[in-house]
Protein backbone atom coordinates (compact mmCIF):
# COMPACT_ATOMS: atom_id res chain seq x y z
CA UNK A 1 0.00 0.00 0.00
CA UNK A 2 1.43 3.46 -1.20
CA UNK A 3 -0.94 5.38 0.99
CA UNK A 4 -3.76 6.05 3.11
CA UNK A 5 -6.99 7.49 1.80
CA UNK A 6 -9.29 8.90 4.58
CA UNK A 7 -12.78 7.98 3.49
CA UNK A 8 -14.20 10.63 4.95
CA UNK A 9 -12.15 12.96 2.28
CA UNK A 10 -13.42 10.95 -0.76
CA UNK A 11 -15.81 12.89 -3.29
CA UNK A 12 -16.54 9.55 -5.86
CA UNK A 13 -15.69 6.54 -7.28
CA UNK A 14 -15.23 6.30 -11.02
CA UNK A 15 -15.21 3.29 -13.73
CA UNK A 16 -16.79 1.67 -16.49
CA UNK A 17 -19.52 -0.08 -16.82
CA UNK A 18 -17.88 -3.05 -18.75
CA UNK A 19 -15.59 -6.20 -17.30
CA UNK A 20 -12.62 -4.23 -16.52
CA UNK A 21 -10.57 -4.10 -13.52
CA UNK A 22 -10.06 0.43 -13.24
CA UNK A 23 -11.10 1.65 -10.59
CA UNK A 24 -10.71 5.60 -9.87
CA UNK A 25 -10.86 7.03 -6.30
CA UNK A 26 -11.44 10.45 -6.30
CA UNK A 27 -10.01 12.32 -3.51
CA UNK A 28 -10.50 16.37 -3.88
CA UNK A 29 -7.81 17.53 -1.28
CA UNK A 30 -5.23 15.72 -3.18
CA UNK A 31 -4.37 13.28 -6.63
CA UNK A 32 -6.53 10.93 -7.35
CA UNK A 33 -5.83 7.06 -7.20
CA UNK A 34 -6.45 4.63 -10.23
CA UNK A 35 -6.61 1.20 -9.44
CA UNK A 36 -6.13 -2.18 -11.06
CA UNK A 37 -8.40 -4.50 -8.91
CA UNK A 38 -9.41 -8.16 -9.80
CA UNK A 39 -12.97 -7.45 -7.61
CA UNK A 40 -14.07 -4.27 -8.34
CA UNK A 41 -17.59 -4.45 -8.14
CA UNK A 42 -16.74 -5.83 -4.27
CA UNK A 43 -14.27 -3.12 -3.86
CA UNK A 44 -17.34 -0.48 -4.79
CA UNK A 45 -18.99 -1.87 -2.40
CA UNK A 46 -16.90 -2.52 0.34
CA UNK A 47 -15.86 1.33 0.50
CA UNK A 48 -19.22 2.67 0.25
CA UNK A 49 -20.31 0.80 2.96
CA UNK A 50 -17.26 1.91 4.89
CA UNK A 51 -17.93 5.40 3.62
CA UNK A 52 -21.18 5.40 4.88
CA UNK A 53 -20.27 3.81 8.10
CA UNK A 54 -17.97 6.32 8.88
CA UNK A 55 -19.83 9.53 7.57
CA UNK A 56 -22.79 8.47 9.85
CA UNK A 57 -20.00 8.11 13.31
CA UNK A 58 -19.00 11.50 12.74
CA UNK A 59 -22.60 12.98 12.56
CA UNK A 60 -22.80 13.93 8.99
CA UNK A 61 -26.02 14.10 7.26
CA UNK A 62 -27.41 10.66 6.59
CA UNK A 63 -30.23 11.44 4.63
CA UNK A 64 -27.64 11.47 1.70
CA UNK A 65 -29.89 14.70 0.53
CA UNK A 66 -26.57 17.66 1.56
CA UNK A 67 -23.13 17.78 0.66
CA UNK A 68 -21.09 18.44 -2.19
CA UNK A 69 -20.47 16.12 -4.44
CA UNK A 70 -17.30 16.43 -7.10
CA UNK A 71 -13.99 18.24 -7.02
CA UNK A 72 -15.03 21.19 -4.80
CA UNK A 73 -14.63 19.77 -1.57
CA UNK A 74 -15.33 17.19 1.50
CA UNK A 75 -18.08 15.19 0.58
CA UNK A 76 -21.12 15.81 2.61
CA UNK A 77 -23.60 13.23 2.68
CA UNK A 78 -22.68 9.52 4.22
CA UNK A 79 -23.04 8.05 0.70
CA UNK A 80 -20.23 8.20 -1.96
CA UNK A 81 -21.22 8.46 -5.82
CA UNK A 82 -20.38 6.11 -7.86
CA UNK A 83 -20.08 7.48 -11.57
CA UNK A 84 -20.22 4.87 -14.38
CA UNK A 85 -18.71 6.11 -17.57
CA UNK A 86 -17.10 4.95 -21.09
CA UNK A 87 -14.54 7.52 -20.30
CA UNK A 88 -13.46 9.88 -17.07
CA UNK A 89 -10.76 12.16 -16.04
CA UNK A 90 -9.01 12.31 -12.89
CA UNK A 91 -6.11 14.26 -11.42
CA UNK A 92 -3.03 11.93 -11.60
CA UNK A 93 -0.92 14.72 -9.97
CA UNK A 94 -0.85 18.55 -8.68
CA UNK A 95 -1.21 19.79 -12.54
CA UNK A 96 -1.63 16.73 -14.15
CA UNK A 97 -5.03 15.27 -15.51
CA UNK A 98 -5.49 12.28 -17.29
CA UNK A 99 -8.22 10.66 -19.22
CA UNK A 100 -8.97 7.01 -19.11
CA UNK A 101 -11.64 5.50 -22.55
CA UNK A 102 -13.13 2.29 -22.32
CA UNK A 103 -13.58 0.48 -25.38
CA UNK A 104 -15.49 -2.92 -25.79
CA UNK A 105 -13.68 -5.44 -28.16
CA UNK A 106 -14.76 -7.19 -31.31
CA UNK A 107 -15.47 -11.00 -30.40
CA UNK A 108 -13.00 -11.65 -32.63
CA UNK A 109 -10.80 -11.23 -29.49
CA UNK A 110 -12.94 -13.42 -27.29
CA UNK A 111 -11.21 -16.51 -26.31
CA UNK A 112 -11.90 -19.45 -28.60
CA UNK A 113 -15.09 -21.86 -26.65
CA UNK A 114 -13.90 -25.25 -25.40
CA UNK A 115 -15.89 -28.17 -27.28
Amino acid sequence: MRRKLPLRCLSALRMSDLSDNFLAIVNPTEYDCLLVCTRKTEAVVALCEARTAVMSALGVDTTGMGGDSGRGGVGGSTELPVELSRAFTYQAGANVTKLVVFTRLDSEFAPAPKP
